[in-house]
């Protein structure tokens, strides 16, 4: 659209062969330099919205850094009780940056669209004031556009007003629209004092706007009399012979009709939702970040969901009373503990991030994502390992038990019916071949006296025995692990 705009202007262009058959005026400084400024301030959309999306992607990543940073903590000290918390927070972070993806999946459209809108009526606007600027009629003073100071050439304060050719560096470093410009109401320096009759009081200066039901040469840009869209999708018009008319833009909200309005009102809609999507300034530090998380809108679904998998068998309605608990036992009521918690991972010293993999290092002294992640494929394998090694001792101590809480008869009748050798030479066993399968090699009879003796005096207790400290922590906590493994998936 913004090359057919520049095209149309063009082609309609026509300069006049004697400027002195009618009246032409040119277009009022007050009148055509709002419109040149409003065009800079449309152009900047697409450096607003960039740096918009790049702030949200910015928390992205430090979200990012302070997750990977607390899961490393916790798994390598997955022992220990500020584990918990550190797992509570990677969650909390997690969930955090699912937000962020979703608000984004949906913002960069609405940039999209929004750079496409402004800078196509920008474009419009300037490809216009450019031709107007060189419609000069060859008899006269060779200008269209007034300047400030009324009667000059206004075409040298084009580029000083925003109407100048787009180049790398006409809105890099220009991330927001000027609101004395354009506001949440409308275009709001193209009102009464720079809408309506934009003619100069001076005439015969260019060959420019005409009416004629057939152009001639002394028309310039020509309309037929009842057209009154004009240039710049109808932002500038013509209702009366050769004076050229700048719509009314201040407000925009509301019903409008007309070309001009329509699109300005498009255009002015979409810079808005600009405006709308949020600026996410960046952290100090992790520790402050780690405190926001703690007092975000999702903190109190991370504690649930810590009081849910400690608590399977109960819903979410009976877990205030633990969350509350989850949340004074490891961040504190009033979240005093999280500065210490802070400290803690900053000080945690990992392995994996350097060629030789058990060298460590401490985590506040990484910044960079690869070698955080590096550091998460490591410790998770080498815990990964851990676990395996515990259960299989944990299997192994079990059976152990369960040899050993066998009853005398139990390991005669396992020595099998079959080897009656092997049963005559176990003390307190002999063999009984009438006795039922099974039970051939069974206990004698002295040896059944003994026990009942024995299990008299012991007042008939069973002996228990517990497993060690060590195998109780991984028992105890393999859901909690499975939580954490969800989180590096």
């Amino acid at each position: 659209m913004l090359a057919s705009t520049a095209v149309t202007a063009a082609i309609l262009l026509v300069l006049s062969k004697n400027a002195q058959a009618a009246n032409h005026y040119p277009m009022k400084a007050t009148h055509w330099k709002p419109l040149c400024k409003l065009a800079k301030e449309l152009r900047k959309s697409g450096a607003q919205a960039t740096m918009k999306l790049k702030t949200n992607m910015a928390e992205w990543k430090h979200l990012e850094k302070v997750k990977t940073k607390a899961l490393l903590h916790a798994l390598v000290h997955f022992d220990n009780e500020s584990s918990t918390a550190a797992r509570i927070l990677a969650d909390c972070a997690a969930r955090e940056q699912k937000g962020i993806i979703s608000s984004l999946d949906s913002n960069w459209k609405k940039a999209a669209n929004a750079i496409a809108h402004t800078n196509d009526l920008a474009g419009g606007i300037t490809s216009t004031i450019m031709s107007i600027s060189t419609a000069a009629a060859k008899q006269s003073s060779g200008f269209c556009l007034e300047n400030t100071a009324t009667g000059g050439d206004g075409a040298g304060e084009m580029a000083d007003a925003g109407c100048i050719d787009l180049t790398a560096d006409v809105t890099s470093l220009q991330h927001a629209a000027d609101t004395a410009v354009i506001d949440a109401t409308g275009f709001k320096e193209i009102t009464s004092s720079s809408a309506g009759n934009a003619a100069s009081d001076t005439v015969d200066k260019c060959a420019l706007f005409e009416t004629a039901a057939n152009p001639t040469t002394d028309a310039g840009i020509t309309f037929h009399a009842q057209n009154t869209e004009g240039l710049a999708y109808g932002i500038i018009k013509l209702t009366q012979t050769q004076r050229p008319q700048v719509e009314d833009l201040k407000t925009l909200t509301g019903q409008h009709t007309g070309r001009g309005k329509l699109n300005a009102k498009r255009a002015h809609a979409a810079q808005q939702t600009i405006n709308a999507i949020a600026d996410r300034s960046a952290a100090a530090d992790d520790a402050v970040l780690y405190a926001e998380i703690a007092t975000g809108s999702s903190f109190n679904d991370c504690l649930t969901q810590e009081a849910m998998i400690r608590n399977p068998t109960k819903t979410v309605d009976q877990l205030e009373d633990v969350v509350r608990q989850v949340k004074k036992t490891h961040f504190g009521a009033d979240n005093n503990l999280l500065t210490g918690l802070a400290d803690s991972i900053g000080k945690t010293n990992v392995r994996g991030t350097s060629d030789k993999a058990a060298t460590t290092k401490k985590l506040s002294e990484l910044d960079d994502l690869g070698l955080l992640h590096k550091a998460v494929a490591y410790e998770s394998a080498e815990l990964a390992s851990t676990l395996i090694a515990k259960l299989k001792e944990i299997e192994s101590f079990r059976k152990s038990e369960q040899t050993k809480q066998k009853t005398p008869e139990q390991i005669c009748n396992d020595i099998g019916d079959k080897n009656e050798t092997g049963c005559k030479n176990t003390p307190e066993c002999h063999f009984v071949a009438s006795n039922r399968e099974g039970r051939k090699c069974t206990l004698s009879e002295e040896a059944k006296q003994a026990v009942e003796k024995t299990n008299q005096e012991a007042g008939g207790k069973d002996a228990k025995t517990n497993a060690t400290s060590s195998n109780s922590i991984v028992i105890n906590k393999a859901p909690l692990w499975l939580a954490v493994f969800s989180i590096i998936i």
